[in-house]
């Protein structure tokens, strides 16, 4: 196999699955508050947001008093309170016009959102403190996976049954997809649409943060820290745990799916749909500087979605090592024609 794609969310939405990030805010918003007939009636990104400025702004103050929940056994009541206090989350870290990208990398920042929480008397033991974070780190370690998961699969199930509904009329195949169903696939995105909709092999896709209905789906920031409090009698001391938890691990998953990375030497072209390529700084940047350690003179096609960011693409991909990054082409990947 001689083409490699990569492939990001753009992709999913491109297909008509709805999968970005305000999608996710309002699932966990409906779990936490219930389904609401103006919301669930409106399908425009644009009109959802405008809902959200306005509850949000009520729903914040409310939120402040809202206690974390407990787990027993590692196991926690997926309840109302256990929504909102994600949802709680969402408001603090991230903003509603934000995309996947912004929202992982403002994990970053979850340590910091309880600083204030806490007391900080002398009369608040180490060991207190210490348990209280441990008590935060293992609600976001559960919660993350386990409300991503749920969603996806609402995502998916939903867009299976317009499929089958025939609801979805737009021509939503990629033919340099269906013309080039021999190649290598890397995706960031958890669905199957590759496998169910294009009949890959899975053999030849690899789901770098995992897949739909299987445990582990993986998201998170990609920076390091410092402590965030020096005093050992406070939370925020210990908090390094909970901002560890929602770091993604990306050595990890290359080390893990090293050998899919060792079959790509032989990929003479690269072809990038519905990834952005605008930020260097990624977290997901050292995948394609392992790619391109690898095949570093391998020719480059964009989808041509995003040729507005003709110079920024072109940046980023000779920041990551690519030799023929200046020479990247544009492709319709609808039509399969360079443009």
């Amino acid at each position: 196999m001689d083409k490699l794609f990569i492939i990001g969310n753009g992709f999913d939405l491109a297909h008509g699955l709805k999968s970005d990030y305000l999608y996710f805010k309002k699932y966990v918003y409906e779990k936490a508050y219930g389904e609401n007939q103006i919301l669930s009636s409106l399908d425009d990104s644009k009109q959802i947001e405008e809902f959200f400025l306005e509850k949000d702004e009520k729903i914040e103050i409310e939120l402040d008093s809202i206690e974390l929940p407990t787990s027993i056994n590692s196991e926690y009541s997926i309840d109302n309170n256990f929504y909102r206090y994600f949802y709680k989350i969402l408001l603090d870290v991230s903003k509603i016009e934000e995309f996947w990208r912004d929202f992982e990398k403002s994990l970053v920042n979850i340590g910091g959102l309880f600083v204030e929480t806490f007391p900080s008397s002398p009369e608040y033991a180490p060991h207190t403190a210490e348990d209280t974070a441990e008590n935060i780190k293992e609600f976001v370690s559960y919660a993350i996976p386990q409300l991503l998961s749920e969603w996806i699969s609402n995502v998916y199930q939903d867009w299976e049954k317009e499929l089958e509904d025939r609801t979805i009329t737009k021509h939503i195949s990629k033919d340099t997809i269906m013309l080039s169903k021999d190649a290598y696939f890397l995706t960031f995105n958890y669905t199957p649409v590759l496998e169910d909709y294009y009949g890959i092999s899975s053999k030849q896709i690899c789901h770098i943060h995992g897949e739909l209905y299987k445990p582990e789906l993986l998201m998170g920031h990609g920076d390091y820290y410092s402590k965030l409090h020096e005093d050992p009698t406070s939370t925020p001391y210990y908090l390094d745990g909970a901002v560890e938890a929602t770091r993604k691990p990306v050595q990890k998953q290359l080390q893990r799916h090293a050998e899919f990375f060792d079959g790509l030497k032989d990929v003479k072209e690269l072809y990038v749909i519905g990834f952005n390529l605008t930020d260097s700084h990624t977290v997901d940047r050292p995948y394609f500087e392992e790619l391109f350690e690898k095949v570093p003179n391998i020719d480059i096609y964009i989808d041509s979605f995003v040729k507005d960011d003709e110079y920024k693409i072109k940046r980023t991909l000779n920041d990551w090592g690519a030799k023929k990054a200046y020479q990247l082409r544009f492709i319709d990947t609808d039509t399969n024609t360079v443009v």
